[in-house]
């Protein structure tokens, strides 16, 4: 195993816009939840009358989807994300959804080039633990009957998969692993602490819970092993020298002799979404 050339972040791994709309299809093809997490988010919303929409770390527009029939027949989206890449699916996606599509390219998040009270709503699916801070600013931008959604991840999770890949790491290095950079994005922003850094900006907020797990079994192994390889820089330590070859041959050994002793492997993916409004003013 050798050393990776140049560190990575964790927000990084976002650039191979490829790789992430296939890992997305992996997590819908292995979850037993066959409720697609777009209707969940948008299901007990009302969305009519919202025009003017802000998306933050939108990426590729996997929820813009999901929002299609729900919005003002004029609603304009405004997507945000760090990846140029991006753009054209995103715009792609705000088309086939029969609504008016914007993208703007920028390496901060936060909302401080909008005006206040800009928005009829504002979206963020799995990205405000890159970006816990910009609660305020969301708040600030969103119209007094606005609403934020945000989805996020419910603690634990896909826990049977941490476990796995610290006991293989301590087994292969020799060096205790307290902690993934995956675990530290829950600390920064989850169901363990949503409501509580949403609390002091938003006077209402609704919070459901989204069950699910993925069942993996010999078929679908190296669709795990690629959602790995993808997402490694969430899986392995900020100091860890192992690269992707640790993932497809000693993960995916062990993984594969696991499958045939008890035939399927369950991980826990569950949700939380949050639907905020009222915003309140800065104190």
């Amino acid at each position: 195993m050798t050393q990776e050339k140049t560190k990575t972040k964790p927000a990084d791994i976002f650039v191979d816009i490829q790789a992430h709309i296939e890992s997305g299809r992996f997590i819908r093809d292995t979850s037993l939840n066959v409720q697609d997490i777009r209707d969940f988010v948008f299901k007990d919303a009302d969305l009519r009358d919202c025009k003017d929409i802000l998306d933050l770390g939108c990426s590729y527009g996997f929820f813009i989807k999901g929002l299609a029939g729900r919005l003002h027949p004029d609603a304009q989206i405004n997507g945000v994300d760090l990846w140029q890449g991006c753009e054209e699916h995103y715009i792609t996606a705000c088309r086939k959804s029969f609504y008016t599509g914007y993208f703007c390219l920028s390496d901060k998040v936060f909302c401080n080039r909008y005006p206040d009270e800009s928005f009829d709503l504002v979206l963020c699916s799995y990205a405000l633990y890159f970006f816990p801070e910009a609660i305020p600013e969301i708040a600030r931008v969103l119209r007094p009957n606005g609403l934020f959604i945000t989805v996020t991840h419910t603690v634990p999770h896909m826990q049977e998969l941490i476990d796995i890949i610290k006991k293989l790491l301590e087994k292969h290095t020799g060096v205790p692993v307290h902690s993934l950079p995956l675990e530290k994005l829950f600390d920064s922003f989850s169901s363990a602490n949503g409501f509580q850094l949403l609390s002091p900006w938003f006077r209402e907020i609704r919070e459901k819970k989204y069950m699910n797990s993925l069942q993996i079994n010999c078929d679908s192994l190296p669709g795990l092993i690629n959602y790995l390889c993808f997402k490694k820089p969430l899986f392995f330590p900020d100091d860890c020298k192992l690269d992707t070859r640790f993932i497809k041959s000693v993960v995916a050994d062990y993984l594969r002799e696991l499958l045939v002793r008890q035939e399927f492997l369950t991980i826990s993916k569950n949700d939380t979404v949050y639907i905020c409004q009222y915003p309140l003013p800065a104190k």
